[in-house]
């Protein structure tokens, strides 16, 4: 599957070889699964292509944030985890 920003998305359903081929129905029902799966990372895609990014320097100054604090904010927006962002800052 092609993507919006031009990369590419390999879906695969791996199956035990005592299951047997796929039949005719099966492959039918995971083509329309993997039809909505499609489309539904295309939605995904293109809702965070629109967001756009908060102004850390606006939301520091709206809440009177110290530059710590608003580089705190920022890594929470931006990294996956508290934990990784305690890892890539070596904070705790």
């Amino acid at each position: 599957m092609r993507t919006v920003e031009g990369s590419y998305l390999q879906l695969e359903m791996l199956r035990s070889p005592r299951a047997g081929l796929y039949s005719a129905d099966e492959i039918a029902r995971l083509q329309r699964y993997f039809n909505h799966i499609r489309r539904a990372l295309l939605i995904q895609e293109e809702i965070q292509a629109r967001i756009k990014a908060p102004d850390f320097d606006q939301v520091a100054l709206t809440f009177g944030l110290t530059a710590a604090e608003a580089k705190l904010i920022e890594g929470l927006v931006t990294t996956t985890s508290l934990k990784r962002l305690a890892q890539s800052t070596n904070r705790s």
